[in-house]
C-alpha cells in the first residue's frame, strides 16, 4: 500500500526572522532492514533541505556491509526550529514510504544535531551538541603570549581573556555555562553564552556571605577563648576549684569541669 506524507504537513516555508538565524548541522542515522538488493533510502520531509516531501529531493542515506542494518547521512545544514520527515525506500519495486505519522525533531540553532530513528516507527531521538571551536580561534588562543602584545600593551581581544586579580593572586574566570531552551526546545543562545556566574542571584549571595561571615566570627571567638583558657596555670585552676568544693555546700553546687 503507497503510504505518503500526511496532508496537514507540507512544505513548511521558513519565516523571514529565520533566515538569518545560523542554521543547524544536521546528521540521520536510520535503522531500516526492510530493503532489497538494489534499494535506496532516503530521508523526506517539510524543508527545502529534506526535499519538501518530494522524494526527489530527499536526502539520502547510505549503510555498508558492516554497518547495516544503520544507514547514515552526510552532515547537512537546515535553518528551521522543526522538521517532519518520513523514510522512504526507493528500488526496483517502486517507492514505499513509512506506514506511521511523521517524525518530528525540535532543532538548536547553530548546534550539531544527531537524529536517530527506524523505518516503519514514528519515534525519533536526537542528540543535541555544542559546534567545535573554530581554528582560527583555537589559533589565536594557542599563541605564545609575548606574540599577544603589540607595542607592549595586550590587544583588547587578549585583554579581555586576561584573569581577573585581587591583590596580585589570579582569580579564575567561570566557564560553566547554562542550556537555556525555549518552549519550542530550540535553544536561546544568547543566554546560553552567558557565564553562569553572571547569573546567580544577588540576593541569595549577599545572604550567603552573611552568614558564612557570621560562621566566621563565631570561629575568632572560639579561638580567643581557647587563648585565655591556655594562660591559665592549671595550678591555679585546681586550687580555685579546690576552695570553691570545701567552703560551699555540695548539697547546693554544681561544679562544671572541661
Amino acid at each position: 500500500m503507497f503510504v505518503g506524507p500526511r496532508p496537514c504537513a507540507r512544505t513548511t516555508r521558513v519565516p523571514a526572522c529565520l533566515r538569518s538565524m545560523p542554521p543547524t548541522s544536521v546528521t540521520f542515522q536510520v535503522t531500516c532492514k526492510d530493503t532489497n538488493v538494489g534499494d535506496e533510502v532516503f530521508v523526506v520531509g517539510s524543508v527545502p533541505e529534506l526535499g519538501s516531501w518530494e522524494v526527489k529531493g530527499g536526502l539520502p542515506v547510505k549503510t555498508s556491509a558492516d554497518r547495516f542494518p544503520v544507514w547514515s547521512s552526510q552532515e547537512t545544514k537546515i535553518s528551521a526550529e522543526k522538521i517532519l520527515f518520513k523514510i522512504v525506500i526507493v528500488g526496483p519495486g517502486g517507492v514505499r514510504w513509512e506506514g506511521t505519522d511523521n517524525k518530528t525533531v525540535q532543532l538548536s540553532e547553530g548546534m550539531l544535531v544527531t537524529v536517530k530513528c527506524a523505518y516503519n516507527s514514528s519515534k525519533a531521538e536526537w542528540i543535541t551538541k555544542l559546534p567545535p571551536e573554530p581554528a582560527a580561534k583555537k589559533k589565536e588562543k594557542d599563541r605564545p603570549p609575548e606574540e599577544t602584545k603589540k607595542n607592549g600593551y595586550p590587544s583588547p581581544e587578549d585583554a579581555r581573556e586576561e584573569p581577573l586579580k585581587e591583590d596580585g593572586a589570579p582569580m579564575l574566570k567561570s566557564q560553566s555555562r547554562h542550556l537555556f531552551r525555549l518552549s519550542n526546545g530550540s535553544l536561546q543562545m544568547e543566554m546560553t553564552k552567558t557565564p553562569s556566574l553572571m547569573m546567580m542571584d544577588l540576593d541569595e549571595f549577599m545572604h550567603e556571605a552573611e552568614a558564612e561571615e557570621e560562621h566566621v566570627k563565631e570561629l575568632e571567638e572560639r579561638e580567643r577563648l581557647n587563648q585565655q583558657q591556655r594562660r591559665l596555670a592549671s595550678g591555679v585552676l585546681l586550687e580555685e576549684m579546690k576552695n570553691i568544693t570545701n567552703h560551699a555546700d555540695a548539697s547546693q553546687t554544681v561544679l562544671l569541669q572541661g
